[in-house]
């Protein structure tokens, strides 16, 4: 209840904020360095009163990471809450270059194996960073289309008392290199 309650509030302030908005869904990848990587999707609502930039709010979900290398999958389940600004460059023109940053929540779960089986374990919820370049592509004045590439900054923990045979919490890195493809209605 807690992490909706989170992500409820961001998008109130957010949509109280703007004068004009913009909401849009997507598809994402996520290339994690000791995860693996993770097909995902998404949301995003931005204020966009004025084309140069904008600050918006992005909601994603990945699970099922699979180590590239080895094949093996994980049962990995990461929410990020995404909160920044996106700076465009050519906000005029038809095709808009623009980059972007800020602060991430990370809300995560998996199952591990155990001697006894497997487990769910509610990991701790971790804060990052992510930065990303992408361009829009103007389809009509209210939607475009949109790639960009992104970098996540995240570390996970698996606490001790959720491994039977650990004598101290397990910790994970997750950054690396994605992207996400989608759609922006603007209104």
């Amino acid at each position: 209840m807690k992490r909706l309650s989170l992500v409820i509030v961001a998008m109130s302030i957010l949509a109280n904020s703007a004068l004009a908005a913009g909401i849009g869904a997507f598809g994402s990848y996520w290339d994690s360095e000791d995860a693996g990587e993770s097909y995902g999707y998404g949301v995003r609502l931005a204020s966009t009163s004025d084309p140069a930039g904008f600050l918006e709010v992005r909601a994603s979900r990945f699970n099922q990471f699979e180590d590239k290398d080895t094949g093996k999958e994980s049962e990995l389940d990461i929410i990020p809450i995404d909160i920044g600004i996106t700076l465009n460059m050519s906000p005029e023109d038809s095709l808009q270059f623009y980059i972007g940053g800020g602060g991430s929540y990370y809300m995560m779960e998996t199952e591990v194996d155990t001697p006894t089986g497997s487990k769910d374990v509610d990991l701790d919820d971790e804060w990052g960073w992510y930065g990303l370049i992408g361009l829009n592509i103007k389809l009509s004045d209210n939607l475009m289309l949109f790639g960009e590439g992104c970098y996540r900054q995240v570390e996970g923990t698996i606490p001790e008392d959720d491994l039977e045979e650990a004598n101290s919490d397990v910790t994970f890195k997750l950054d690396g290199f994605g992207g996400s493809a989608g759609l922006m209605l603007m209104f």
